[in-house]
């Protein structure tokens, strides 16, 4: 069976692409049947012009179209094929038996903030795992063992402290020693059972190797995990730029522009970038020493 959950530790659930047409209006149709004169089942079929899409877009876009100018959506979509990519949500009849496909911007997924993952305790190397495949801690850790093992793919998000992830996630990665230690047990995967990728942004401008021991890190974790590493996206100078300023990077991690990832931020974490930095205390730096990682 698909699995249907992910993660990113900062981990992500995504399900299955697919090109969906809608035919007619985007607001409100009705049937009008009885308005209509009788027709043969060959007269009423639509033909094969008529199903092709006269416009292309995405599900995330075509909500925002709607969100921002009802009126002008209309004008642009109403009463036209439109083919739509999205990721499916749902597919069910309604009142009166019509199929309907829901799609929506990605799926299911899970984040897992380590500097607010509670009852999560280090590990203490007592190799309990080294013989058997599970933890001796029974904590919060044993919830992300379980969204682990459902997830499809999963994201490794971290900033650079010190030439390396923060201290706070190095401490929940030690817990995935149960994985590590698949290679004593003689018990790990044959083949890369999901998919990841890693996210890491440096405060200072862009230096040689200023991303390395993060890389190596989080790499080797993903490889213990058995999860293959699509990639990677680094952010250096993040005390100054951001994804408005590097559109280069924006655009590698599927943001067109800042706006596009207020919005995203926003639908995950209920509050924009700048009130979830004050909320927490995050002020803007000032100038600093370029040779700081």
């Amino acid at each position: 069976m698909k699995k249907k959950k992910g993660l990113i530790i900062t981990l992500v659930v995504i399900g299955v692409l697919v090109v969906l047409y809608i035919i007619g209006t985007l607001t409100g149709a009705t049937h009008k049947e009885e308005e209509q004169p009788s027709a043969s089942p060959e007269s009423a079929a639509p033909s094969q012009e008529a199903l092709e899409p006269s416009v292309q877009i995405s599900a995330p876009d075509l909500v925002a179209a709607y969100q921002e100018n009802e009126v002008s959506a209309d004008a642009e979509y109403k009463d036209k094929v439109v083919e739509v990519t999205g990721f499916v949500g749902s597919v069910g009849k309604d009142v009166i038996d019509d199929v309907y496909v829901t799609v929506n911007d990605g799926g299911e997924y899970t984040i897992i903030d380590a500097y607010r993952a509670e009852n999560i305790a280090p590990c203490k190397d007592c190799r309990y795992c080294w013989h058997k495949k599970g933890c001796s801690i029974h904590d919060g850790m044993d919830e992300v063992y379980r969204l682990l093992e459902e997830a499809d793919n999963v994201v490794l998000a971290s900033p650079m402290y010190f030439h390396s992830i923060t201290g706070k996630m190095k401490a929940l990665i030690d817990r995935f020693q149960v994985y590590w230690a698949g290679h004593v047990r003689n018990d790990m995967p044959e083949k890369p059972l999901r998919k990841g990728a890693i996210l890491m942004v440096g405060g200072a401008p862009s230096f040689p190797n200023q991303f390395l021991g993060g890389e190596l890190v989080l790499k080797n974790l993903l490889n213990d995990l058995s999860t293959e590493c699509l990639g990677e996206v680094c952010l250096p100078n993040s005390d100054h730029d951001s994804l408005e300023t590097r559109p280069d990077i924006a655009q590698q991690v599927g943001y067109e522009n800042q706006s596009k990832f207020s919005q995203a931020f926003r639908d995950t974490f209920q509050v924009l970038p700048t009130e979830y930095r004050r909320a927490y205390g995050v002020q803007a730096a000032g100038p600093r020493d370029p040779s700081r990682p």
